[in-house]
């Protein structure tokens, strides 16, 4: 069996739409420059997108399929708006402000949510669709106004154009009121807004295998479109957000009582100290360990850029040929001790990964504790 691919493919040509042809190459392998920007800025107020849907064999109905999109654009412009500073102020590039409009498919249309549908352009330039869950097309990028157009195309879960993976669950689109479809979705969003794979440090909902981690292991998580997706962007939004499931070893690390079912964070921003608490029935009722304000690390990264072409005229012009950054929460580790009943005082290292919304317990640099993006089904 072939391996699927998850790709995001960005291929700028100027300010002509062009029809996709042998010629188009993706952004792997050649000078970046533009082929990462966000594809709408601070000028572009309303993103015009339109839906072409394959209901015979895309299980989703074109009812879920316009509520997910309509759910995880607002994930984002969220998660942007909260937790995203960028070097012009908070919103000094205007990414994931804008108000996405629906209409019928044109020439003028910004984004074409595809689902199971393809024009003969686009089989050819992807050669076989099947190998693809999910893949972000950018086909034209105006580098005057710095404003990009193009499709997000998902695989269809039935019919000749079937995904060539295996599913844990049939006709995962539609499985969980749209779960898997509003978090894969919600991938592909996040390459038109600017961000890229990250694979290199990070698990999660921007890693190259997300769709594919989804489409596999689908009956093993809580798929529902309740089940929201954590915030990519900023580890302080783990508060409130408790843990359960717990492996025996975990118990006992943390002196857990039969009764109790789930760990939870709290942060005190003023002194920028962190808790471990023990939830019982949704109520943090007993600290399990503080960790030690003089002792937390915090770093950032800048994983939005915006190079700054000649063309363009939304920057001062000594702007052009530069990038632009935005700085969001990148990782953040403390060093804590754990309440015992014993005379013993156990001590660990605190280890969350803030982009991939992943919380692990490290003691003497063994993790004991991993969670992720997903909630296990009771």
């Amino acid at each position: 069996m072939k391996k699927i691919i998850l790709a995001t493919f960005l291929l700028c040509f100027g300010n002509n739409l062009l029809a996709i042809h042998e010629g188009w190459t993706s952004g792997g392998g050649s000078i970046l420059k533009d082929s990462n920007n966000p594809w709408f800025l601070f000028n572009t107020k309303e993103v015009r997108y339109c839906i072409l849907h394959d209901p015979e064999n895309f299980s989703a109905s074109d009812e879920l399929i316009k509520t997910v999109i309509t759910q995880a654009v607002e994930f984002w412009k969220k998660d942007f708006s909260e937790n995203v500073i960028f070097d012009l102020g908070q919103d000094g590039y205007g990414v994931a402000t804008q108000n996405f409009v629906f209409e019928e498919c044109s020439d003028n249309t910004d984004i074409r949510f595809q689902f199971g549908v393809l024009n003969p352009e686009q089989k050819k330039y992807l050669g076989d669709p099947r190998d693809y869950i999910a893949i972000t097309v950018r086909t034209n990028y105006d580098r005057i106004n710095l404003k990009g157009k193009g499709f997000i195309y998902l695989s269809s879960d039935n019919g000749p154009l079937k995904y060539n993976t295996k599913e844990k669950i049939p006709n995962p689109w539609s499985q969980g009121d749209g779960g898997v479809l509003h978090k894969v979705i919600a991938h592909e969003l996040g390459h038109v807004f600017g961000i890229n794979h990250t694979d290199t440090t990070h698990t999660g909902l921007m890693r190259s295998d997300y769709p594919q981690y989804l489409i596999n292991h689908a009956n093993d998580f809580d798929i529902s479109i309740n089940q929201n997706i954590r915030p990519f962007f900023n580890y302080n939004k783990i508060n409130s957000h408790p843990f359960c499931d717990l492996e025996k070893n975990v118990r006992e690390f943390l002196n857990l009582g039969p009764n109790v079912k789930c760990i939870g964070f709290k942060h005190k921003a003023y002194n920028n100290e962190w808790f471990l608490y023990e939830v019982v029935e949704g109520e943090y009722t007993k600290i399990l360990a503080t960790f030690l304000s003089g002792m937390n690390t915090s770093s950032f990264t800048s994983i939005v850029g915006i190079w700054v072409p000649e063309e363009q005229t939304l920057f001062p012009k000594n702007y052009s040929g530069k990038t632009l950054g935005a700085n969001c929460h990148s990782r953040m580790t403390a060093f804590g001790s754990i309440n015992s009943t014993t005379s013993e005082n156990k001590t660990f290292y605190f280890d969350l990964d803030l982009f991939a919304d992943t919380v692990i317990f490290f003691r003497n640099g063994h993790p004991i504790f991993t969670r992720h993006v997903f909630s296990k089904k009771n």
